[in-house]
């Protein structure tokens, strides 16, 4: 069966500009990342893959390392993970940033909201509609040329989360300087629809409202330290697929 998945979504247009380094967020080493994927996964739609499927997938994109390997502090890097084009931001960051401007602007509170974002919306490059699903996004610079590798790491005091516990370490991150991100966000038009005395869970205008705000939440790791934020220098709302 041939069907366009965008005829049944609401699309929307994004570009971002970091104003200054975004830090990657997954660790190097396979029994941590497999700890934040567990701990992460209960946020992320009903149709997930499963968590072995999901593990295996990550490890390889971000060159994960054993335990036994990890003797120095390149093996606690925290890394981007990568596609054949380069170092990426996935589409469950931004599925969370979503999440996180939406409590800020308590949309949250509507019926539905929270389950909208993670079950009825898909992230993806610019150009691949509604599906398949393509969870990378590659950053790029101001000319649209994709960045093919970070531009350095830096040294953050932090903590990891184990399964004995959070354990205070100096910590190591990937970071990439002043890059531009471009996806599309689609999101079922059902969910954006009035139904007799159901309003719509989600609208547009909330929509434009959350990436309003997105900017000072920022994306990556240590956005409390400032990392992260971004301007957003385009937004198009591109309809309905039935529009």
């Amino acid at each position: 069966m041939s069907t366009n998945l965008s005829e049944f979504y609401h699309g929307f247009e994004v570009h971002l500009k970091f104003r200054d380094r975004v830090l990657a967020g997954l660790p190097k080493r396979k029994d941590l990342l497999a700890d934040m994927i567990s701990a992460n996964m209960k946020f992320v739609d009903d149709d997930k893959p499963p968590f072995d499927q999901v593990l295996e997938e990550d490890a390889t994109a971000v060159g994960a390392v054993e335990p036994d390997e990890a003797v120095d502090l390149d093996a606690y890097c925290r890394v981007f993970e990568r596609n054949a084009f380069g170092p990426a931001i996935v589409d469950r960051q931004i599925k969370a940033l979503m999440r996180e401007a939406a409590v800020g602007l308590r949309l949250v509170s509507t019926w539905g909201f929270r389950d909208s974002i993670a079950e009825y919306c898909v992230v993806g490059p610019i150009g691949t509609g509604a599906g398949p699903r393509q969870r990378r996004i590659n950053f790029t610079d101001d000319a649209g040329v994709t960045r093919a590798e970070p531009d350095g790491t830096v040294d953050l005091a932090g903590n990891v989360m184990t399964r004995q516990g959070k354990r205070d370490i100096v910590s190591r991150s990937e970071y990439i300087e002043r890059a531009a991100l471009c996806f599309e966000v689609w999101v079922l038009e059902t969910q954006m629809k009035a139904v007799g005395k159901r309003k719509a869970v989600i609208t547009p205008v909330d929509m434009e409202n959350m990436w309003a705000i997105a900017g000072e939440i920022g994306l990556g790791a240590g956005r409390s330290l400032g990392y992260g934020t971004f301007d957003v220098t385009h937004y198009r709302d591109m309809g309905g697929g039935k529009d």
